[in-house]
């Protein structure tokens, strides 16, 4: 199988559904409240980290791939 690069964001989303998803049951089984009025912003600054963390990462690696002028063959 064929390996690929890994993909931060999708990475933080997915993490992200996991968090909320089990919050969201920890709170139904233990009868407390999570309130919606910071769970949504919580989610979205974490995934614009994410988002930002996966630019970030990409553009090192093109930066990383992009042969030096002096190493070019003349």
């Amino acid at each position: 199988m064929k390996r690929h690069d890994l993909d931060v964001f999708s990475l933080m989303a997915g993490l992200l559904f996991v968090v909320l998803g089990g919050g969201y049951a920890l709170a139904a089984a233990t009868e407390t409240h999570l309130d919606p009025r910071f769970v949504l912003p919580a989610a979205l600054v974490a995934l614009g980290v994410g988002g930002l963390v996966g630019s970030v990462v990409g553009a090192r690696r093109r930066r990383d791939s992009i042969p030096s002028p002096d190493a070019m063959p003349s």
